[in-house]
């Protein structure tokens, strides 16, 4: 595991010891078995599934505005709300949650490194998110290899209630719609690809897995309070090299040994 130092405003909130001391039992009931796999290779993404433990939402919320008070300007993804992992015990609290490991284990197996964490918080003045893929390199610097399932996958937690939309099997072919050429933020769209535009929503505590080619909108519909958070984190198989212009020193976790 990364060193780190924790954060003063987690000890505080938390109040607990040990917070990350699972003793291996995961909830059952989730559905986090032969159909959640079978859901990530067929739709591209499978969820939502629950935290073993949704006690850490509160404190998550608490650290994730605190460091926002940051922002300086309306940029979309604010600095300081990425890679925070490497020195907040309760984000990794998160990527050890028991619930999680298993279904990371289940849908995508062992051999796994988180590279990147962020949060994404959403309020009055916040942009409306485009359609996109979080697929941002391939191995060093090798072209993107956007139908290659075997490699950098997406874990999406909602901190608030949430919306989410996503193209259903976008991680594949789609016959009519050719992506070779295609930045990634997309407008347009063929009426066939229109037609796989499917809508989830998630309770505070509540995640899903995706492929990180599949073409997906983040943008939180909240039936609360603003602000609107959600927090993302990026899976790549081990041995996958990060470009120098994604590294973040001390960032890479193991998620699943």
């Amino acid at each position: 595991m990364v060193g780190h130092h924790t954060l003063d405003i987690y000890e505080g909130a938390s109040g607990r010891e040990n917070p990350a001391g699972y003793d291996g039992n995961v909830t059952r009931g989730l559905g986090m078995d032969v159909m959640s796999k079978d859901q990530l290779e067929e739709n591209g993404i499978t969820g939502a599934l629950d935290l073993a433990d949704k006690s850490v939402i509160g404190v998550l919320s608490e650290v994730v505005l605190r460091l926002n008070e940051s922002k300086k300007d309306d940029r979309h993804v604010n600095p300081e709300l990425v890679d925070r992992h490497r020195d907040s015990m309760v984000i990794r609290e998160v990527f050890s949650d028991a619930n999680l490991r298993s279904a990371t284990t289940t849908c995508l197996g062992a051999g796994l490194l988180l590279w990147r964490s962020n949060f994404i918080v959403k309020d009055l003045d916040s942009r409306e998110a485009s359609w996109q893929h979080s697929r941002l390199f391939e191995d060093a610097d090798a072209p993107l290899d956007i139908y290659n399932t075997d490699n950098h996958f997406t874990v999406l937690l909602a901190v608030t209630a949430m919306g989410f939309a996503h193209i259903s099997g976008s991680h594949l072919p789609i016959e009519g719609f050719d992506r070779s050429g295609l930045e990634r933020h997309v407008g347009e769209f063929p009426n066939s690809v229109e037609d796989r535009v499917r809508q989830m929503t998630f309770e505070p505590g509540q995640f899903a897995l995706f492929h990180s080619s599949l073409l997906h909108r983040n943008q939180p519909i909240l039936r609360a309070d603003l602000p609107g958070i959600l927090m993302v984190g990026r899976l790549v198989r081990e041995g996958t090299r990060i470009p120098e212009r994604y590294s973040s020193p001390g960032a890479l976790l193991t998620l699943v040994p």
